[in-house]
């Protein structure tokens, strides 16, 4: 006789700390869903007065979301070999909402993403504060940041970095020095360096190092390379803006190449350098069609000098294309390079208590004559084009690999357009290896003391 088959569901038994825990986390994904829902609704005013009715939400809609929590974290198979997997099952639904909303600059950032995303902006690190380049395997030190440890232990440009901690760093990879000499705040790293015949051993304090802005003087000529708009951008421009105040400098250029933009109130800030009291910088308009001006509160502007150039590229975005606008506007200044980006919407992060974020579109940047920005960007006054060679990633050869004549490859493009830029006369540069290309090729070998062979290799 056939016996029935009785089914035991068995469960873990739950401490009332477990389920107060469980509760705690599952109450977290509504507040990060809602919030999210909402961000899309309503969005979140950056520097706007406007009083905006928050909406309710039915909270009975989002069971079913629960639910599927719910039953993934406990009866998925695979979700034995994920870590903290109600963590990770909110984090890819918020991502998948965010996906699907044909938005790029949208996004729902991890504890980690998000402070990777500040650090990124503010582009700060502990170090002693200096920029070096590798010559035939010797580390010169091309650059020194202002008030860095470097600057401040009386390391100058041009001084060799011979060994860091004893050990010499001759034909070692950058990367490599670059993490022996980066440590905790406030250690010490000993590094030797060679000045002209002199050996010096300098104990340098490691700290924090600013280096958003880096400005030098070439003649008569002041310039100001600015990577990005960060926290303290506007600090480390300024130090720079007075020394060339005080040295009597009336002509400046502002290089904003690859300034992929940043923070607001850091564009705002700069923007009051070089524009007068009461001026509107930028205008934001929301998604109900209101405009809220952005206006230079302070007088600080430096009105020594008397001819600004700023220079774009195709990777000028954001924030430095207001900046751009605005000065082309407002100002005299001669914009020169190439189209800018055409980045011209606002983004705001909404962080939340376990360090992950929301940045959300809110609203889109229009220049003080009310021009759009997005996918337009900036035209300049003056166009002027690099050499195709800095448009094309050539990557890394394998190093035994190497190309003869009538071979097709990116690598011969890359070398084809490099040599034309060195000046070798070159018949295309379209990546064939045409007899022409590999006689230039072979050129360019004997002039530099290479191999002097028919083959474009590694090396070459």
């Amino acid at each position: 006789m056939d016996q029935d088959k009785v089914y035991v569901k068995l469960s873990k038994h739950e401490w009332p700390d477990e389920k107060a825990a469980k509760l705690r986390k599952r109450w977290t994904i509504r507040v990060v869903v809602l919030t999210v829902l909402m961000a899309f609704i309503m969005g979140w005013l950056f520097g706007s007065n406007n009083q905006i009715k928050p909406q309710l939400f039915d909270q009975t809609k989002y069971a079913r979301l629960d639910a599927i929590i719910s039953k993934l974290s406990n009866v998925w198979y695979y979700g034995k070999d994920v870590d903290d997997i109600e963590n990770w099952l909110i984090n890819n639904a918020i991502k998948g909402m965010i996906e699907q909303n044909n938005d790029p600059y949208t996004d729902y950032m991890t504890a980690e993403e998000a402070l990777s995303f500040e650090q990124g902006i503010d582009m700060n690190f502990v170090g002693i504060g200096v920029q070096f380049y590798a010559l035939d395997g010797i580390n010169v030190v091309e650059r020194v940041f202002k008030n860095s440890p470097a600057e401040k232990s009386g390391v100058i440009p041009g001084d060799i970095i011979h060994k860091v901690e004893g050990i010499e760093v001759t034909n070692m990879p950058t990367g490599d020095i670059a993490d022996l000499v980066k440590g905790e705040a406030g250690s010490i790293v000993s590094i030797e360096f060679i000045r002209g015949n002199e050996h010096l051993v300098i104990d340098i304090a490691r700290g924090q190092v600013l280096h958003s802005a880096f400005g030098y003087t070439i003649d008569d000529v002041g310039v100001i390379e600015l990577s990005q708009f960060g926290s303290s951008s506007h600090l480390e421009m300024d130090q720079y803006l007075s020394e060339m105040k005080d040295q009597g400098i009336k002509k400046l250029i502002i290089d904003l190449r690859d300034n992929g933009g940043g923070y607001l109130e850091s564009l705002m800030k700069i923007a009051n350098f070089f524009m007068d009291e009461g001026s509107v910088v930028i205008q934001q308009k929301y998604k109900d069609g209101s405009i809220e001006q952005g206006k230079l509160k302070s007088k600080i502007k430096y009105d020594n000098f008397e001819q600004i150039i700023l220079l774009v590229n195709g990777n000028t975005a954001s924030a430095s294309e207001v900046l751009a606008a605005a000065m082309s506007e407002l100002t005299d200044t001669l914009i020169v390079g190439e189209q800018t980006y055409g980045k011209g919407s606002v983004q705001i992060t909404h962080p939340f208590s376990d360090g992950s974020a929301l940045k959300v579109t809110s609203a889109q940047w229009l220049t003080p004559l009310g021009n759009l920005i997005q996918d337009i960007g900036v035209t300049p006054d003056v166009v002027i084009k690099r050499h195709p060679v800095f448009y094309q990633n050539s990557g890394i050869m394998e190093e035994d690999s190497y190309f003869e004549y009538d071979d097709v490859s990116e690598y011969i493009s890359y070398a084809q357009k490099a040599l034309d830029f060195l000046g070798y006369e070159v018949d295309r540069m379209d990546g064939y290896a045409s007899l022409k290309t590999m006689a230039q090729v072979l050129e360019f070998k004997k002039d530099l003391g290479l191999n002097e062979d028919n083959r474009l290799d590694a090396s070459t």
